[in-house]
């Protein structure tokens, strides 16, 4: 298997909304396939799949589902998906800020929370039109012009605002956050904030901080393979083990003592 990643900066005026965009090539031998589980997942993307299609099933029925050559992505709380590669795999991702996706797209978050979407489907973007350009592409960099162009003129098209103040590049802050602080602030009601919460960032503030917190703890343990998990769940403010264990099953149904890195596409 040969594995080819490149990372590249938004445009200055994009910065506000896109993260990073990454292009990605896995050239498989023949026979050869891997499988991921796709678990919960804090940021939005949308992504283009080039070459051959990738096999796609529910986790929990392992129903196959449907490939689409670009999709929309938003926050995921819980391990939904499996996935297999083959053959020759081409993929370029628009992975945006907190809120980046909403202020460009203009579309309710919570529309997006657990799914992938055909990009088409919001019918904002020509994803098809993207999609032939990027397949004619010649060099990494021409991905990006392709991709860019287009969001620069959305951007040229709608400036949309966040009503709840969420910084556009990081959470920074976030943790202390209170929904009835914001309701103060915004000098409404908590449903209303609440709703738009839900509207700008897919989840509720409440399963925002427990799906970061969960977030971070996994990237350490893989970063700290000698640590135990009690230790790890101390860090991280877990009440007890069962705690734990409860947002284990919860955010990648299966357990501490069962959880292989290697199974999951981090």
């Amino acid at each position: 298997m040969e594995h080819s990643v490149w990372h590249f900066k938004p445009h200055p005026a994009l910065q506000d909304y896109i993260q990073h965009y990454t292009l990605r090539k896995i050239a498989f031998a023949d026979g050869e396939v891997l499988q991921k589980i796709m678990p919960q997942r804090t940021v939005c993307s949308i992504e283009f799949f080039l070459n051959d299609p990738y096999t796609k099933f529910d986790y929990e029925t392992s129903k196959r589902c449907p490939f689409n050559t670009s999709t929309v992505r938003g926050i995921r709380t819980f391990t939904k998906y499996k996935i297999q590669l083959s053959g020759n795999f081409v993929s370029f991702t628009v992975r945006f800020h907190p809120v980046g996706m909403y202020r460009l797209l203009g579309v309710p978050m919570n529309y997006l929370t657990n799914q992938d979407l055909p990009l088409g489907e919001l019918d904002i973007l020509p994803a098809d039109e993207i999609v032939d350009l990027l397949r004619e592409a010649k060099h990494q960099y021409d991905y990006k012009k392709i991709v860019e162009g287009y969001f620069l003129s959305l951007l040229n098209q709608r400036q949309i605002e966040s009503r709840i103040g969420l910084p556009t590049t990081r959470f920074s802050g976030y943790k202390n956050w209170e929904i009835h602080s914001l309701s103060d602030r915004l000098n409404i009601s908590i449903r209303q904030t609440e709703r738009i919460f839900l509207n700008e960032v897919g989840i509720s503030l409440r399963k925002l901080k427990q799906l970061h917190k969960f977030d971070e703890m996994v990237k350490y343990s893989i970063s700290n393979p000698e640590a135990s998990w009690t230790k790890i769940a101390h860090k991280f403010g877990f009440y007890d083990q069962p705690d734990l264990i409860k947002s284990f099953k919860y955010f990648l149904n299966t357990t501490p003592s069962k959880f292989n890195p290697k199974e999951f596409a981090f």
